[in-house]
């Protein structure tokens, strides 16, 4: 479903204040890239992701759209697998490009003590 800019910086917030993991799929024309991470920081103009991996991807928001999912949603055939792994999802849609973050429903541990 479309949602509006202030309903995609709430989940961003909510994401960022609850340290959550999200799966990360940004995919363009030739291209799909697959990560997790966590939303960092984000305004009306930017989202910064900081990745499991140590890297940081940087949107600028400027002329994007956004559309909301939850599991039940998702087409039949992938439906119980998808409610097996994510919560909801937010596509952040670019002319040139769509970026996919799905809250993941089981949150990796991440060992701090290394």
């Amino acid at each position: 479903m479309n949602c509006s800019p202030d309903m995609a910086a709430s989940l961003f917030n909510k994401w960022r204040e609850e340290i959550t993991f999200v799966l990360i799929v940004l995919a363009g024309v030739g291209f799909k890239v697959h990560t997790f991470g966590l939303v960092e920081a984000s305004s009306p103009d930017e989202l910064l992701l900081s990745l499991a991996n140590g890297g940081r991807l940087i949107y600028h928001l400027k002329g994007a759209s956004y559309d909301y999912a939850e599991p039940r949603e998702a087409p039949p055939d992938i439906r119980e697998e998808t409610e097996a792994m994510v919560n909801c999802a937010l596509q952040v849609k670019f002319p040139d490009m769509t970026l996919a973050l799905s809250e993941m429903r089981e949150q990796p541990v991440i060992d701090k003590t290394a």
